[in-house]
């Protein structure tokens, strides 16, 4: 029988935002997974519109690229806030290929809840050496 839970710990694409993953690798686990299976048909007639919301909960980040680095140049910010941002997460390529570069010389607040969270802003830190931070818990 289908199980959501069984379904999202294998590690299928269904989850809002995540680039990394794609509608064909979920395709493609529900096909192996249900196609031969008695219960499958259950599954595989709802394929097509699961597939759909799969692409639909995808973020495209490049498209955004350009409005938010037209955004931030826009702006003179002197001090970026993260609280409890993916910026380790689905949203980290946003933060190294546009945010990062256009705001490396702000002053930089992580507000961070427990030590993985510590551990995300030191990694990040070392990705990104130039940049000035201070982490808070809260």
């Amino acid at each position: 029988m289908f199980s959501i839970k069984e379904f999202l710990a294998n590690g299928t694409p269904l989850q809002f935002g995540n680039p990394k993953e794609s509608a064909e690798k979920l395709q493609r686990w529900l096909e192996n997974k249900y196609v031969d299976n008695p219960w499958g048909c259950w599954v595989t007639d709802a394929i097509p519109s699961i597939v759909e919301l799969c692409k639909a909960l995808t973020k495209n980040l490049k498209q955004n690229y350009e409005s938010l680095k037209n955004f931030i140049q826009s702006k003179k910010f002197d001090e970026v806030i993260v609280m409890g941002h993916s910026f380790m997460g689905v949203d980290k390529p946003y933060y190294d290929d546009i945010i990062v570069p256009c705001l490396e010389k702000c002053k930089w607040t992580f507000y961070v809840h427990k030590d993985d969270d510590k551990k995300n802003v030191l990694s990040f830190k070392q990705e990104h050496p130039l940049i000035k931070t201070e982490e808070i818990f809260w």
